[in-house]
């Protein structure tokens, strides 16, 4: 075969590579819900967090030995992997009978628009269901590339979740709730967060971090800190 042959075919081979990456991007594409009827696992949330204390951050019994911080982009697909495979073996298992108390701290790593969540979470933590919040926007994730984190999208969401969304609005724009997202943040830095979701892990027996949307090492670095007996 000819080097101009050559050349013509890997230019077709490209071709058709370009092609079928863009078509492959087009049908895995996420879309974000554009109206409250195409929310998703409202009741699911509503069940996994109903009855538990929260306040602010916090869900659990503020006097549990362990607590876990969870760092998330409420953007991260991983993030919403551990939302639905993760936190509610954490909240039946651990969080209800009081032996762990987990701890929210969104972050905005993906996208301008991560940053709005981040502080719609932190709002929502004003009316007691900064869980439910995050889990529902977990729960109806957009794809990572696209701004979906709108204002009416936000809006919905809170709705889904139980949230006064005029309230979130106004909450929103408070100087503590933008000050929160900085000052996660900076926590992040200091714990070597680098990717969501990302968690810490503290009690009597020291600190573990754990990365990713597994369950067993979560559950080993629990066991490792847990006060003896």
């Amino acid at each position: 075969m000819s080097q101009r042959r050559l050349v013509i075919l890997a230019t077709v081979v490209a071709a058709a590579l370009v092609v079928g990456l863009v078509a492959f991007r087009a049908l895995t594409r996420k879309e974000a819900p554009t109206s409250i009827s195409q929310f998703q696992g409202g009741a699911e949330v509503a069940s996994t967090f109903a009855g538990i204390p929260q306040d602010g951050t916090v869900l659990g019994d503020p006097a549990a030995p362990v607590t876990i911080d969870e760092y998330v982009d409420l953007k991260c697909p991983h993030c919403a992997d551990a939302a639905e495979n993760v936190v509610p073996t954490l909240v039946t298992a651990y969080v209800r009978p009081g032996r762990v108390r987990l701890r929210l701290r969104p972050l905005a790593f993906l996208a301008a628009d991560s940053r709005s969540g981040a502080w719609a979470a932190s709002a929502a933590a004003r009316q007691g269901k900064m869980w439910q919040f995050a889990d529902v926007v977990l729960r109806n994730q957009g794809d990572e590339a696209a701004r979906w984190l709108t204002p009416t999208y936000i809006a919905h969401a809170a709705e889904v979740a139980g949230v006064d969304p005029r309230r979130l609005e106004r909450d929103m724009a408070r100087p503590a709730v933008r000050a929160r997202l900085l000052a996660d943040q900076r926590e992040a830095e200091l714990v070597e967060a680098r990717t969501t979701p990302f968690w810490v892990v503290r009690g009597p027996g020291g600190v573990r971090t754990v990365s990713g949307a597994q369950i067993d090492p979560l559950l080993a670095a629990i066991g490792e800190v847990s006060p003896a007996g």
